[in-house]
């Protein structure tokens, strides 16, 4: 049987013949959680032989994903999760490893994929999926009477995340018992949970969670796995520290380049995973340097460039997680542009004493005074502050001063 892979997915220009594709990961190997495949938007498949369009809801994490006519085969490591959602009217989501086939949250059978794991899903039409009459396993437990557990999967530590804006909070479980579940976030490490996130979510492994105005950089998030009656029967925290880091309030913050940049899908399949980080195989060349550039594939298919390193290093913490990609298929991907220092990064042009705070679509907020930067920063604000070329200084806009 010919192997179908999603144009949106079709990276490689493999024959379909050949077998699953599954991109190289830079950096990676089994004790990281770096995921090929980091969806900042729900993505649709389809599955051109059985004729249904599923969806990979955003958020998620992948290390591989093999679609063929009729079922789709998703590999998620250790510490990271998938939903993959069957749309209303939704029907079943059969797999191979004993998960939930069934989930019905709004209408929509969302499932949830916990790693690590390979899993392969099958989906029936003909086999409604009916809303729950009462509790159940929930995306992220198989079936069975085992005794009932719950793991965070993210945020799961080292996460830096901007007040005010949108994060999944991801969450998987095991055994029986559990139907809904309390999240919770505490700012000291664990010590206190004074701030209840969700207090009986659904068990479907996933929350939209606001980040809350509180800075900390001792963040973590607990769930709780809740029984009948509303029970106490298994609970977990996030394994280390994440950073809630509160912007000022005329500074706009962005979570994801897209939003920054204010991007729009394109009108036909894009060539590359928007969301992801792509760059050619390395070619073990000392003397050439093509292979060595990383940049950032559009929510609009096209492919945005970083600058610089302190550019780069603003939007993400390392190089792991880019996906590997044909030198052919890489000149077909349009440059959209340069990219900007993520929002709440302080910057100057080297030839202007100016500091400037950057605010969402490269927006530059002058600091007039030591004052306000200390203010808004702290006293050590003047390590904060990057570089940015001449060249490059002619990506951003200059908006109102500080205040």
């Amino acid at each position: 049987m010919s192997r179908y892979m999603h144009p949106r997915l079709w990276l490689k220009r493999l024959a379909l013949s050949l077998g699953a594709v599954v991109l190289s990961l830079v950096g990676f190997s089994s004790a990281t959680n770096a995921a090929n495949y980091s969806f900042t938007d729900t993505i649709p498949v389809t599955l051109t032989g059985s004729g249904i369009t599923l969806e990979i809801v955003a958020g998620s994490l992948a290390d591989s994903i093999d679609i063929n006519a009729s079922s789709i085969t998703i590999t998620v490591a250790g510490g990271e999760s998938l939903v993959l959602r069957y749309p209303s009217p939704a029907g079943s989501l059969n797999n191979d490893r004993g998960l939930t086939t069934c989930n019905n949250v709004g209408g929509n059978n969302d499932v949830t994929v916990p790693g690590p794991i390979t899993v392969t899903f099958t989906p029936d039409s003909t086999a409604a999926c009916p809303v729950a009459a009462g509790g159940g396993g929930g995306g992220g437990g198989g079936g069975g009477t085992s005794a009932p557990s719950i793991f965070v999967v993210q945020p799961n530590g080292g996460q830096t995340l901007d007040a005010g804006t949108q994060v999944n909070i991801f969450w998987s479980t095991g055994g029986s018992s559990i139907g809904s579940v309390r999240l919770s976030l505490s700012t000291d490490g664990g010590a206190t949970w004074p701030t209840i996130i969700a207090p009986n979510e659904a068990n479907d492994g996933v929350f939209s969670w606001t980040v809350p105005d509180l800075a900390t950089t001792r963040g973590r998030i607990k769930a709780e796995g809740l029984g009948t009656g509303g029970v106490l029967v298994a609970s977990d925290v996030s394994d280390t520290d994440f950073t809630i880091r509160v912007l000022p309030a005329t500074v706009v913050p962005a979570p994801t380049i897209d939003v920054d940049k204010n991007l729009t899908p394109p009108p036909a399949p894009a060539l590359c995973l928007g969301g992801t980080r792509i760059k050619l195989p390395n070619d073990f060349n000392p003397a050439t340097q093509a292979d060595s550039a990383v940049y950032y594939c559009g929510k609009d298919g096209k492919r945005y460039v970083f600058p610089n390193q302190e550019t780069y290093l603003s939007w993400y913490p390392d190089f792991t997680g880019i996906v590997i990609i044909a030198a052919d298929i890489l000149a077909q991907i349009p440059i959209g542009g340069n990219i900007t220092f993520k929002p709440g990064s302080l910057v100057k042009v080297q030839t202007d004493p100016k500091v400037y705070v950057v605010s969402l679509g490269g927006v530059l907020r002058w600091i007039p005074t030591e004052a306000i930067a200390i203010t808004l920063f702290g006293t050590s604000w003047a390590k904060l502050v990057h570089d940015v070329p001449d060249v490059f200084f002619l990506n951003y806009i200059i908006g109102a001063p500080m205040m």
